[in-house]
């Protein structure tokens, strides 16, 4: 990746997650409301089928401004938000404590978990929204897996969710809308 793109990219997320952040419950107001519990059933349900052990504390690392996570504590789920951005923080915060859950969180980047928490201190990390692909490297990846396997316990998991790249390819391809583009690894 090219420098300069690379700034480009920081100072997108930059903006995204600051001056952006107090906007997200609006942008997401429906998103929020019909698509995340639907989103956290099945992350329940990969609670049930892959965990070997019972799921109660969950970390969501760069949990963002709340949603999944405020839905999981709503649901019993004992939860630790952490983000890299402590203008979502605080907004995650401030939702937690309006909405009566008891959630912690904490300034971090997930790619040093082990920096901030114990050896095995959860059942499950989730990265919702995507998160994961802010990972542009093999080496921030392979930081951030390190980082998630740490703080797991034996028989927990890791759940991440990233968009599909042929829904994209179809959605931006140069053609336009209902003209998708096959996607093939021996082209890129």
């Amino acid at each position: 990746m090219s420098r300069s793109f690379s700034r480009v990219l920081n100072l997108s997320e930059h903006l995204m997650h600051t001056l952006l952040a107090r906007y997200y419950d609006v942008i997401y107001k429906d998103y929020l409301k019909e698509v995340v519990p639907r989103l956290v059933n099945v992350y329940e349900k990969c609670f049930r089928e892959y965990a070997k052990r019972e799921v109660k504390e969950v970390l969501d690392a760069a949990c963002d401004s709340g949603g999944p996570m405020l839905e999981l504590a709503r649901r019993g789920y004992v939860v630790i938000g952490a983000d890299l951005h402590e203008e979502v923080v605080e907004i995650a915060r401030r939702k937690a404590i309006e909405a009566g859950l008891d959630i912690k969180f904490i300034v971090c980047d997930a790619r040093e978990l082990d920096k901030f928490f114990s050896e095995s201190s959860f059942d499950v990390v989730t990265m919702f929204f995507s998160s994961i692909n802010y990972m542009t490297s093999w080496k921030d990846l392979m930081r951030l897996l390190r980082s998630v396997k740490y703080v797991l316990r034996s028989g927990g998991i890791f759940i991440a969710d990233a968009q599909n790249p042929y829904e994209y390819m179809f959605r931006l391809s140069k053609n336009g809308e209902g003209r998708p583009i096959t996607w093939s690894v021996e082209r890129y």
